[in-house]
């Protein structure tokens, strides 16, 4: 599994890619912490490609539909916070 802010480093494999936000000196960033409890419930899964491409629109995590796959696959683990639920999805 990829896990990057540039999509250029995963232009050859992007089903196993998870895009994340540049949080290059910015002391308050959380998006590495927000993307922790779905990689803690891919790490149940046989073949995260099965799931990633659920949720992942071009470089966005849509946060409601990764809940709503991983909670469907029976993986529970996954319990966004309450600002990413507000937000349909999360930019790189």
């Amino acid at each position: 599994m990829i896990v990057d802010n540039n999509p250029d480093c995963y232009t050859f494999d992007n089903s196993n890619a998870i895009p994340i936000s540049s949080w290059f000196e910015d002391l308050e960033d959380k998006e590495l912490q927000k993307i922790v409890p779905i990689l803690e419930s891919l790490t149940n899964t046989n073949d995260v490609r099965r799931y990633i491409k659920h949720f992942v629109e071009g470089d966005k995590i849509n946060y409601m539909k990764a809940l709503k796959v991983l909670a469907k696959k029976g993986y529970q683990r996954f319990i966004p916070h309450k600002h990413d639920l507000e937000k349909s999805s999360s930019p790189v």
